[in-house]
Formats: structure tokens, C-alpha cells, sequence
């Protein structure tokens, strides 16, 4: 069948039905200057339905001079960005799998249509291939071949959509791991500074100790020259009794 060729990543997760209403939204060809709010995302609304719009709940990279935040930030885009890629799969699909139940319904009853097929029964000492033959009347043919060459159009539009989307999937994998990138150099960073900021405290812990050694031991000088000064003076006193 024409839709025998296509080839979607395998599921792994249930996802909610989706019922074509519109004609899938063909997905931007380049992002935008940020790289993010060029995409659409996939939504879930009510009563399991499930569309195509615009990207909504991804974080913009905070000016804030916390990296941690910003390390927050960018995973929480990441995790997004798997998620709606995850949805436009699901998305794509099932379209997909709609089309062609009604590619094989339409075919069916291409075939088996009652209102335009009759049956004629031919005589008995005719082969066994003659024995029934459907004949399909013009006006149904022409109706009938109508509707699979409408379907046929809508799944080589669905094709195009979806290797459309296999290219915007390509590009928010690269965003996905330039952002890993972003996460990985703003982690490094924030370890060098702490590390940074313990030797700063470790240096001036060891200055502080160096002057209390310094006090104390001018302390300690002070006590012997004051215990030698008594003992000098003990004995000279001695010696005039």
C-alpha cells in the first residue's frame, strides 16, 4: 500500500488518542535567533486530544549570575524538549496509522461495495475462476478511486510532515546537547569557585594562625625574659645576706 514505506521510531510510552481535526501544521524549517521559540510543541487538551502549537514552558537562559540556577534552568529545557519530541512522534503515529485504516476501509470497499457491485453466477461447465465475478459499476469506480487518490495525496502530505519534523527533531537534538554542553562547563565552573573560595578561606585561616603563633610566641619571650630578670634578682639578694 502507499503507506507501506513509512517508517516511524518504535513507542515505548502509552500516549492519549489523537484525532485529526486540521491538517497537521507543517513545523518551522529553522528555528529562531534563540534557538528555542522557533519550534512547536505538541499539547495535550481536553477529552485526550492531542495538537500541534506553539512552544510554551521552556525556560529562557537566566542573566542571573547563580550557575546553578542557570545549570536548573537548562535541564528543565532539556527534560521539555525530550518531552515534546516524545509527543510529536506519538502524534505522527497515529495519524499514520489512521490513514491507513481508512486506506484499507476504502479499499475494501473499493472492493466489496454494495451498492455498486453485482454478482452474476455462470453456467456449470464454466471454469471455477468464472464462477463469480464482481462487477463494479463506473460511477462507484470513478467515486471510490476518487477517495484513495485523496487519501494517497493526505499521506504523501503526512510523509512530507513528518520528514519535516525528523529535521526539526535533528536540530533540537543539537540544541539538546549544545545545552548539555552549557550544563556541564557551568557545573565545571562552579566547582573551580568553590574551590576557589575554600582556598581563599584556607589562606587567611592560615594567616590567623601564623599571627596568633606570632603573638605567642613574643608571649612566651616576654615570660622568660621576666622569669630570668626574678632569678637574677633572687640571687643577687642571696648573696648580700
Amino acid at each position: 500500500s502507499p503507506t507501506g514505506s513509512a517508517r516511524l521510531p518504535p513507542l515505548t510510552n502509552q500516549f492519549p488518542q489523537w484525532s485529526r481535526t486540521t491538517p497537521l501544521a507543517a513545523l518551522p524549517q529553522h528555528p529562531c535567533s534563540d534557538g528555542i521559540a522557533g519550534f512547536r510543541r505538541v499539547s495535550k487538551k481536553c477529552g485526550g486530544e492531542v495538537v500541534v502549537g506553539r512552544s510554551e514552558g521552556l525556560l529562557l537562559p537566566s542573566m542571573s549570575a547563580d550557575p546553578l540556577l542557570h545549570i536548573a534552568q537548562l535541564e528543565q529545557n532539556i527534560r521539555w524538549l525530550h518531552e515534546q519530541h516524545q509527543l510529536m512522534l506519538s502524534s505522527l503515529h497515529q495519524e499514520v496509522e489512521v490513514l491507513r485504516q481508512r486506506n484499507r476501509d476504502l479499499q475494501f470497499q473499493l472492493v466489496f461495495s454494495k451498492g455498486g457491485i453485482t454478482i452474476s453466477h455462470s453456467s456449470s461447465d464454466s471454469s471455477p475462476e468464472d464462477k463469480h465475478k464482481f462487477v463494479l459499476s463506473p460511477k462507484e469506480c470513478n467515486t471510490r478511486t476518487l477517495q484513495v487518490e485523496m487519501l494517497d495525496r493526505e499521506v504523501t502530505e503526512l510523509k512530507a510532515a513528518l520528514a519535516e519534523a525528523n529535521a526539526n527533531n535533528s536540530s533540537l537534538n543539537s540544541l539538546v546537547e549544545q545545552q548539555k554542553k552549557q550544563v556541564m562547563a557551568l557545573e565545571a565552573r562552579a566547582v573551580e569557585a568553590d574551590y576557589e573560595a575554600k582556598l581563599e578561606d584556607a589562606e587567611r585561616l592560615i594567616r590567623r594562625l601564623r599571627r596568633d603563633n606570632e603573638d605567642q610566641r613574643k608571649e612566651i619571650a616576654a615570660l622568660r625574659a621576666a622569669v630570668s630578670k626574678n632569678s637574677s634578682g633572687g640571687g643577687g639578694s642571696g648573696r648580700h645576706s
